[in-house]
């Protein structure tokens, strides 16, 4: 037994088979319910007998509940799974040949056969034995197979015995067994009394047969060399459908059991009444407070000789301590609450709280110190990331950690940074891309993201004005091979990930720490002061649109573009009919829409437009203020900093069809985001590409009529004689 094993009761990873406690006490010591968990235990109605879920959040914690009420509860039904309290396919899922696994995944009513067969027999030698009769006595098969189940008195009396017998006989007498199976039937029709199935593990039962994505697997030495995941998905998501069936034919049979998230996002693809078997599911889910509440209850259930402080009132306290239930984080100062420390570190499964409320536990409550404790989550939530990276291995292609961990210098990094640490990952890889046929190992944090291991910043829903970090929930995660990861100024490396990283970039990663923001699921984002690039654009000659008919047009057209073309910028204003504000953290994106404006301006076909654009870079805050507009108060978005100043100072001095730039805009853009070192594919440096392919640095003699200082050689911007001169050179940026 190991040492987690051996605290009896709380901090349970996996549910026991047959916990040894009444009803009553286990469902309120164990479980926390929720408005759903809460009808599924009713004991009135049965409607939503579907347990759907990821792993690790209490499947059969709540099946096995669901059976203890209805042994307590007992009158006259049939409660299945005498042998054991969970009726789950037990043994080994049998090799087949790859021709057959193919079949087997491309054959959703061949498992709903083997499920109606298996869920029909069970019920029908249950129903014999309640009424004191052999069933073979009633029931007369014309085949071996049925005749040899039927007849056994002494086993094949739960569904997933009788269904790892049937899946076990050679592929072509399995067809053999389903065409017989007809005269099964009418007699589950007969059947008047309550019997009621509980089954789970279907998902463990076929884990063999998923499939090794992850970035150089290899199929050598592994008994199932043959896989597929459609094989894994039916055969769960058949057991719902049949147990829909059969419940409709006959009311008397109940078939409760449990379903992974990731089959139940499978089932509209091969299920017709898919939509109506998602009424009988019941989908488990923990908001934050959820989470806190299950994890108070395993500390009320500790042995008291864990506990650091027996006497308090407080259930916190009294496992940690009352000096620890503040913690401080290494880099941000910023206290937080223990358990929000505890919860940023998982994956928001309660599993993942077990592993590190079952760590903490274990160490000596005389030592539970903050250094202790923080080892404690260190160690636990390795574990946490292992789990989540095998369970998903199967779906996507999870990348080589020893390989990419080496590489991330950062726990913020932008979409450039990404890009490049990528670039280098696939490099290491070598010759393994080639064995990627969705293309997935070239995009690791793609894959990161949809494990909900890589974060973004969002504005707040409603828009005000407060930006959340955001990670997918275990819950959330959708089985795709779409690379694109969403819109974000900045991108966020799940606290799990933490000791890994560091451990693997030779302390790299936590020079590079962010020290504003503690990254964590719904976290307020407070934005590190950085410099965006600015561009301010006009229409050459509008006053001559303003007096003719394309006055309109033109109008309506330029906000058209400024929609299609920017819609991945930090920021877009379009005002004054011809003018238009462009701001965000990358030179590259902002300069490539403003070419494309450029060039839409260019080909207008009524009538040919030319745009000039003024940019600098530099610190911009974004402050909600209010205006009127038809005679009330909107609340609006409004940049602020000194850029902007000097981006509209520049925007009348350049050419149509061009940028006038200053040095900031010239520097960041070569610069930033630690790309002064950065090498592409080609081998040259990619900010010195950009500044040097695009900008064109500007002497006075190419602009005469701005004021120019000889001895630093540097331009004299200035709105009139009372403003504060800005020196600095400029550059010029070919967009046409």
């Amino acid at each position: 037994m190991s040492e987690r094993q051996t605290i009896q009761g709380p901090w349970r990873v996996e549910a026991d088979t047959l916990p040894e406690m009444a009803y009553d006490n286990y469902r309120h010591t164990l479980i926390h319910e929720t408005s759903s968990i809460k009808a599924f235990l009713t004991t009135k109605h049965h409607e939503r007998t579907i347990l759907v879920a990821p792993k690790g959040y209490g499947k059969t914690l709540l099946l096995i509940a669901k059976k203890k009420s209805f042994l307590e509860a007992r009158s006259g039904q049939i409660v299945m799974a005498e042998n054991r309290f969970i009726d789950r396919p037990l043994g080994i899922i049998p090799v087949v040949r790859r021709e057959i696994l193919e079949l087997l995944a491309s054959d959703y009513e061949f498992w709903k056969s083997l499920w109606k067969i298996s869920l029909s027999l069970s019920a029908i030698k249950a129903f014999a034995r309640a009424t004191k009769e052999r069933p073979a006595d009633r029931v007369a098969p014309r085949h071996d197979w049925y005749r040899r189940i039927i007849a056994d008195d002494h086993k094949y009396f739960e569904a997933g015995e009788i269904f790892v017998d049937l899946l076990s006989q050679d592929y072509k007498y399995i067809i053999n067994i389903i065409g017989a199976s007809n005269f099964i039937f009418p007699h589950v029709n007969r059947i008047n009394t309550q019997v009621v199935f509980f089954i789970d593990n279907v998902d463990e039962y076929f884990r063999p047969v998923l499939e090794d994505r992850s970035a150089g697997a290899s199929s050598l030495h592994r008994l199932y060399r043959n896989r597929n995941n459609a094989v894994w998905s039916l055969a769960q998501i058949a057991l719902a459908s049949t147990a829909y069936e059969l419940e409709k034919t006959n009311h008397h049979l109940k078939i409760f059991c449990t379903m992974r998230h990731e089959a139940f996002l499978k089932m509209p693809e091969v299920e017709s009444d898919a939509f109506q078997i998602s009424g009988r599911c019941t989908k488990i889910e923990y908001t934050r407070d959820d989470l806190e509440k299950i994890f108070l209850k395993n500390i009320d259930i500790t042995p008291k000789d864990r506990l650091v402080d027996l006497d308090s009132s407080d259930a916190m306290s009294r496992l940690v301590g009352e000096a620890n239930k503040l913690v401080d984080h290494r880099f941000v100062s910023k206290p937080e609450h223990i358990f929000d420390y505890f919860l940023r570190h998982t994956l928001y499964r309660p599993r993942d709280l077990m592993f590190i409320g079952g760590d903490i536990v274990k160490i000596d409550p005389s030592q539970r110190s903050a250094q202790a404790i923080r080892e404690a989550v260190n160690t636990a939530t390795k574990t946490i990331v292992d789990s989540i990276i095998g369970e998903m291995r199967p779906f996507f292609t999870v990348p080589n950690r020893e390989l990419l961990f080496r590489r991330i210098e950062a726990n913020v990094l932008t979409l450039d940074q990404l890009k490049e640490v990528s670039s280098a990952y696939v490099s290491d890889l070598g010759d393994a891309q080639s064995r990627d046929p969705d293309d997935e190992i070239g995009h690791p944090f793609s894959v990161l993201h949809k494990l909900g291991l890589l974060g973004t910043v969002r504005l707040e829903f409603g828009n005000q004005g407060r930006w959340r970090q955001c990670f997918l929930q275990p819950t959330e995660i959708q089985i795709n091979n779409d690379p694109e990861l969403p819109v974000s100024e900045h991108y966020l490396i799940h606290p799990a990930l933490d000791q890994s990283i560091y451990e693997r970039s030779a302390g790299k990663f936590t020079r590079g720490y962010d020290t504003r923001n503690i990254i964590g699921n719904q976290l307020e984002w407070e934005d590190p002061i950085a410099y965006s690039f600015v561009l301010k654009g006009d229409v050459v000659g509008y006053s001559h649109v303003m007096n003719s008919e394309l006055y309109e047009i033109v109008t309506r057209k330029l906000y058209e573009w400024a929609r299609e073309i920017c819609r991945d910028l930090m920021f877009v204003d379009v005002s004054g009919g011809d003018s238009i504000l462009l701001i965000d953290g990358s030179s590259e994106r902002i300069v490539r829409c403003a070419k494309e404006l450029v060039r839409r301006a260019g080909d207008f076909q009524e009538r040919p437009i030319k745009m000039r654009f003024g940019g600098a870079a530099g610190p911009i805050a974004f402050e909600r203020m209010r205006r009127m507009h038809n005679g009330s108060w909107d609340t609006i978005t409004v940049p602020m900093g000194l850029a902007l100043r000097t981006s509209a100072l520049l925007e009348p001095l350049a050419a149509p069809g061009c940028a006038l730039v200053e040095e900031r805009f010239h520097q960041f853009a070569g610069g930033r985001d630690d790309r002064r070192d950065r090498i592409d594919g080609n081998g040259s440096q990619d900010g010195e590409e950009f500044s040097g392919k695009f900008m064109a640095p500007l002497s006075q003699s190419d602009i005469p009529d701005i004021d120019y200082d000889g001895d630093d050689q540097k331009f004299v911007l200035r709105k009139n004689l009372q403003d504060a001169p800005y020196y600095t050179k400029l550059w010029k940026i070919e967009l046409g």
